[in-house]
């Protein structure tokens, strides 16, 4: 599942003027999803919750979904994160593979090896950033009937919006509370 960066965030145990106590706003990643959205064409996610419900919606130049469950149905809530480590390899054992070859290319053993040391290097540096910018959050709901609604997030540079694990859990615990003064 994608992740989307967040253009709104709202959770507190006060609901706000339209009576929600959690809005959740996110868009596709990239400038170009950025730049769609200032003309409302870009895939986007939301989960409203009120006292009584939660909104799932998720929108994309495809179509629309939106899927309404009552706050009693709702049976766990997840959250959690992760960070793309298996890419980061990746892009190191990339880059040092393609400094290999091109070191290799001069046919010589020690530009080979020199060629694999810079691409190890520089794909370390790649990897580090990737690393760093890549952490997604997960926020996910299980309802009575097995159904899984997940929101996965990331930072959004463009909006500035900085969310940590401590959000994620703290939409989780919310919606707990909201279902466990439902029953």
């Amino acid at each position: 599942m994608k992740a989307y960066v967040i253009t709104h965030w709202y959770a507190s145990n006060k609901a706000n003027a339209d009576g929600n106590f959690i809005e959740i706003y996110g868009r596709k990643e990239g400038i170009i999803p950025f730049l769609l959205a200032l003309f409302g064409l870009s895939a986007t996610l939301s989960l409203v919750v009120t006292a009584d419900r939660l909104v799932f919606h998720e929108t994309s130049l495809a179509g629309d979904d939106t899927i309404t469950t009552p706050l009693s149905k709702v049976t766990s809530t997840t959250y959690g994160w992760h960070r793309p480590f298996k890419q980061c390899v990746t892009i190191v054992m990339t880059a040092a593979f393609v400094g290999f070859v091109l070191g290799g290319a001069a046919a010589s053993t020690a530009f080979m090896l020199l060629g694999g040391a810079v691409g190890l290097f520089l794909g370390g540096i790649v990897a580090a950033i990737y690393y760093a910018l890549n952490r997604v959050l997960t926020t996910g709901i299980v309802t009575d009937a097995s159904d899984h609604f997940w929101i996965r997030f990331k930072r959004s540079v463009i909006e500035g919006k900085e969310l940590d694990q401590s959000d994620a859990e703290y939409v989780a615990e919310l919606i707990d509370y909201l279902v466990h003064q439902k029953n």
